[in-house]
């Protein structure tokens, strides 16, 4: 009878090592001579690195997918009743051994990979415990450098959160970081039974903190001249002669240039003149030529492909081939609109030693945009 084992979720694992089915295997491996590189070539891995380093989780987490377990499980004469009995003790997550250091550790696996793994903080002296729950219909209030900052909870999730200020800011709205659905089960959450957490409360507290003192940065309109002796006009002008740069620096390829470009990479790579390595390399720095395209014009260019494909003028490789070249011109429009804002941070901070959160504080002012608009 197969052995459904496909997701290990791991909760209080104190230390790597203390899962009942990785000790198991990792002790049948051993009684029959077997080292990791050995056990992954039996499997059949040409990558050998791929193989031990699916067996160290295994080993280490108990983590591993169904086949995988159940091809081990064939070279290492598994018994299915121990297999079994294993798996049920992970899942109850009982440690085995208890840590060198005494702290516990939680971790979440998914598939062969450890995606979180994270410290359990002690509550310390003064705070509240993470039993002990919030009201968030109460509000959240907090002193910054002697001013009340107060908000309300306006959205309200496990894993993610949005507050409101009230005071002194009314209107202001801010989100909390979310937390993935495959970690909510191993991490503190930000709510349960729709009451803040420990965790949500500082959450809470640190947000309103942090949005009061950015706010505060920008509405106070003689802060760059105070502090850098340089206004909000200028730094404008600093920064459209970045882009104006940036842009004069970009060669534009159009697409049928780019398909004829490609065409002749591949000639070499078939005639053997050209490495497969360098002829990744040449074709990523062509899509890097290809032209640029905003957030709303390859929407509206994706729109219309799809309509032609509706109305039969395209066919469907022509319309992969078409939406792959516009996702690319997209993705240059992002990446150089990053290195453009970061050579301008970098050139900020040269010649005014403008701190680059002094200037995120401003940046939709700089950019003359709104916070929903995405352009650069």
């Amino acid at each position: 009878m197969p052995i459904k084992f496909s997701v290990s979720l791991v909760r209080g694992l104190r230390s790597p090592g203390a899962s009942h089915l990785g000790q198991y295997v990792r002790q049948r491996r051993e009684a029959m001579g077997l080292n990791r590189g050995q056990l992954a070539a039996r499997i059949g891995y040409r990558n050998l690195t791929k193989g031990i380093r699916r067996i160290m989780n295994l080993e280490s987490y108990g983590a591993c997918r169904e086949e995988f377990l159940r091809e081990v499980q064939r070279i290492l004469g598994l018994d299915d009743e121990q297999v079994r009995l294993a798996i049920r003790q992970d899942r109850l997550a009982e440690p085995v051994s208890e840590p060198s250091d005494g702290n516990m550790r939680c971790g979440i696996i998914v598939g062969n990979k450890m995606l979180s793994f994270l410290p359990s903080a002690q509550p310390e002296a003064g705070e509240p415990t993470e039993d002990q729950l919030t009201d968030p219909e109460k509000g959240i209030e907090v002193t910054v450098d002697g001013q009340h900052v107060a908000g309300k909870v306006k959205f309200l999730h496990p894993c993610e959160f949005s507050l409101i200020m009230t005071v002194p800011y009314p209107g202001l709205v801010v989100s909390s970081l979310h937390i993935p659905w495959f970690a909510a089960a191993a991490c503190r959450v930000y709510a349960k039974g729709g009451m803040l957490t420990k965790r949500g409360l500082l959450t809470a507290r640190e947000l309103l903190e942090q949005a009061y003192r950015a706010e505060s940065r920008r509405r106070n309109l003689t802060y760059l001249q105070d502090t850098y002796r340089i206004d909000l006009n200028g730094l404008r002008l600093a920064y459209a002669e970045v882009r104006r740069t940036a842009l004069l620096d970009t060669i534009h390829l159009s697409d049928e240039e780019f398909e004829m470009r490609k065409k002749a990479l591949k000639r070499l790579r078939n005639a053997g003149e050209l490495a497969p390595r360098e002829y990744w390399r040449e074709e990523g720095r062509l899509s890097d030529q290809l032209g640029l395209l905003t957030p709303a014009e390859y929407r509206t260019e994706t729109m219309a492909l799809r309509r032609q494909f509706r109305a039969g003028k395209i066919d469907s490789r022509t319309l992969q081939k078409r939406r792959h070249l516009l996702w690319k011109r997209y993705i240059n429009y992002s990446c150089k609109g990053s290195q453009v804002w970061d050579e301008f941070c970098r050139q900020c901070g040269t010649r005014w030693g403008i701190s680059e959160e002094d200037l995120k504080t401003f940046r939709n002012d700089i950019l003359g945009r709104t916070a929903s608009e995405d352009v650069w």
